[in-house]
């Protein structure tokens, strides 16, 4: 009876049989049954949405992996993939031996080292450079100055007298949760933005706001993997439906930007200066990020909190100097704005003699949102938030199938280089972003600045 060869061991077969491992001219031959998927390392930079959406997702769609998540921050955690306060300094791919390597520095320990991949996946967010804010007089300032991305919780705000600087989505989250605390509170409308419910209202909490899952729900949908499976997609179905409000001229993009408008009116009452200057009239909803707030809209109409229609002239060292040049003392100020936005990658990533830096600061370019023409491919897991394959709705699901697919080709390349022709294609030709919202208000003269750019070579 013959051996049987369903999932043989190759490797062992030409010592075995007897059979030469290489060539005359050399050439190794490989002994694996076809469609062996090589081993492959993973590292991946950063732990927040799109570093845990990884840390689900390869493992269960990949075989002989090995990922490594590394995060320059103290948290999150919880599973063996995250290495906690490390910061990667750099990423040179090193073509001859077919590995990305990456430059790693503990920052609870100092020591720095390098580690070797053949995948390396940026999945840093784009808000995780923070600066302060360009602002006349603000080091003058003798008070307690403080920054959303590097806030110290420990802060006591009761009964003080706040400054807050920004309402993008950190300044509407931290205005109503600090409104009824402090004993006066100032901010500024520098533009107008949409303020919205929350997405996926049918499954949110009262108000719309969020919540925290019980511990009884969590070990309900372990034990019932098939409820917790329909309750995931019917939230990413209600999600999903919201795409048609972003086509330009549809009837679902009216409506949504009727109802938000008579939303926003009736949480400000009588403050119909703030409506006139916060509700847009030149955009539609999702065109820049809408920004769910709940008690938001309501808290700038409370008697404690001031909210000026005109930029500030200064800050002192006592406080700041409004519009018409009255000093206010304040006893904090919150930034909660100021965020390198460039989407150049934070560190050298380099490769065939290119940085991506250089390259992204001439010209913002990318191929599906997954490479860099001509260079390598450089995944960013989930890649930008609106990017040219799709929009906020795919976050969940696109990008993460296209890496996967890459990785788990059985053809185990050395590397992917995009050519110049299909990027130039994709430009000329490809761009359905003007029949979306964000065409609204924006004149693009360069349409290559419509295409994200993330890039990962393996």
């Amino acid at each position: 009876m013959g051996r049987n060869f369903s999932t043989p061991d190759c490797s062992s077969l030409p010592e075995e049989y007897g059979w030469p491992t290489t060539n005359e001219s050399g050439y190794r031959l490989r002994e694996e049954a076809c469609g062996t998927g090589r081993p492959l390392r993973i590292i991946a930079l950063g732990a927040g949405f799109s570093g845990i959406n990884l840390a689900h997702t390869l493992p269960s769609r990949l075989k002989n992996i090995t990922l490594k998540i590394y995060e320059k921050n103290p948290e999150y955690g919880g599973t063996c993939y995250f290495h906690m306060n490390h910061l990667d300094t750099g990423a040179y791919w090193n073509n001859q031996a077919g590995v990305w390597e990456v430059h790693i520095k503990n920052l609870a320990s100092g020591e720095a080292f390098v580690e070797c991949a053949e995948v390396f996946i940026n999945s840093g967010g784009l808000l995780n450079a923070w600066k302060w804010p360009d602002i006349e007089g603000l080091f003058d300032y003798k008070g307690l100055l403080c920054h959303t991305a590097n806030y110290d919780p420990s802060i006591d705000l009761q009964g003080k007298r706040v400054a807050v600087l920004g309402i993008g989505s950190s300044g509407v989250q931290i205005i109503p949760s600090i409104a009824d605390k402090v004993f006066r509170l100032y901010t500024w409308i520098r533009s107008p933005t949409w303020i919205t419910t929350g997405f996926a209202q049918k499954f949110a909490g009262p108000r719309g706001a969020n919540f925290d899952y019980t511990e009884e729900q969590k070990r309900h949908y372990q034990q019932h993997p098939e409820e917790y499976l329909k309750y995931c997609k019917e939230l990413d179905e209600e999600l999903s439906q919201n795409f048609a409000m972003i086509l330009t001229g549809t009837p679902e993009a009216k409506a949504a930007a009727d109802f938000s408008k008579e939303e926003m009116k009736k949480k400000l009452g009588h403050r119909t200066d703030l409506a006139n200057h916060l509700i847009p009239t030149e955009f539609g909803v999702g065109c820049r990020r809408p920004t769910p707030g709940n008690g938001f809209l309501e808290a700038l109409t409370t008697q404690n909190v001031t909210t000026f229609l005109q930029p500030m002239q200064r800050i002192t060292k006592n406080g700041f100097i409004d519009s018409n040049g009255s000093e206010h003392e304040v006893d904090v100020i919150i930034c909660a704005t100021g965020f390198d936005t460039s989407w150049v990658p934070r560190f050298p990533v380099v490769a065939n003699g290119n940085n991506v830096q250089d390259i992204q600061r001439k010209r913002p370019v990318s191929y599906l949102s997954l490479a860099v023409p001509n260079n390598f491919v450089f995944h960013r897991w989930n890649g930008n938030r609106f990017n040219y394959l799709g929009n906020g709705f795919s976050i969940t699901e696109f990008e993460g199938s296209d890496t996967t697919w890459y990785m788990g080709t059985k053809e185990n390349p050395g590397s992917y280089l995009p050519e110049d022709t299909a990027q130039d294609h994709i430009i000329t030709n490809g761009s359905t972003k003007s029949l979306m919202i964000w065409s609204w208000d924006l004149e693009v003269k360069d349409k290559s600045s419509l295409i994200s750019f993330d890039s990962a070579q393996f």
